[in-house]
């Protein structure tokens, strides 16, 4: 990640989703995880 990881973690909590420090695995209900992704995506995971 190119961000402040709290920041992302904190993100997906609001959107009731966990990240996996790990694997970077994104773990919760399929609508919220693709609402989490589409909203910040590419601002916060997307690596070029």
């Amino acid at each position: 990640m190119d961000v402040n990881e709290d920041t992302v973690y904190s993100l997906a909590a609001a959107y009731g989703v966990t990240i996996d420090p790990e694997f970077m695995y994104i773990e919760g209900q399929a609508d919220r995880v693709r609402s989490f992704l589409f909203a910040h995506g590419p601002e916060h995971l997307i690596r070029y």
